[in-house]
């Protein structure tokens, strides 16, 4: 019974050894650098050309306005080493939302008295919540607005879900003569 034992894992290890001695060292992997920035499509530009609809408070009226968002530079401190972490115009969700800083402006239409087009530059910080900011996150920022020959400097907080696509932002104009001084948006993001 012995001999048949010692026979058999003689058997296994004769099977086991030619691929254990064919087998090569393994070497590490090659450096490859971080792969560049997405571009454009067609769908992206169509995505970026539905606005966001938004609520204004001004002098005490509410009014409507729309708003688009463009993001000529974005850093993301979640990206692992293997991707760029830095993004010009087409961002996706994963990195905005799952921790990143950005460099925005926001072309609106404010449904005053009279109309008004404006360009709001800014700042803002994203900050994941759940999921790695997939399901939910906030941000924190700080924009400048210019409305019917009033400037101001405003304060921003939002929060986001569903991918990033569906959000509320909520900003306030620092200065109490501001024109538009608080603004409600929903935010519709694609990309």
């Amino acid at each position: 019974m012995a001999w048949r034992a010692r026979a058999q894992a003689l058997v296994c290890v004769s099977c086991l050894l030619p691929g254990i001695a064919l087998a090569e060292p393994s070497e590490p992997a090659p450096f490859e650098p971080p792969t560049t920035f997405p571009f454009p499509t067609a769908f992206w530009l169509a995505t970026q050309a539905i606005p966001s609809p938004a609520l204004v408070l001004d002098q005490e009226r509410v009014y409507f306005g729309l708003a688009w968002q463009l993001t000529p530079l974005l850093y993301s401190w979640s990206a692992n080493n293997k991707v760029l972490g830095l993004r010009a115009f087409v961002v996706e969700p994963n990195l905005r939302y799952g921790g990143s800083l950005e460099f925005y402006a926001s072309p609106e239409v404010l449904f005053l008295e009279h109309t008004s087009v404006i360009l709001r530059p800014g700042l803002r910080a994203y900050f994941p919540l759940l999921e790695h900011g997939e399901m939910l996150s906030s941000s924190l920022g700080v924009s400048f607005q210019e409305v019917a020959g009033t400037s101001a400097v405003a304060g921003e907080v939002g929060v986001y879900g569903l991918f990033g696509i569906l959000g509320l932002q909520l900003s306030h104009a620092l200065s109490p003569s501001a024109r538009a001084a608080t603004m409600a948006t929903l935010r519709l993001r694609y990309f």
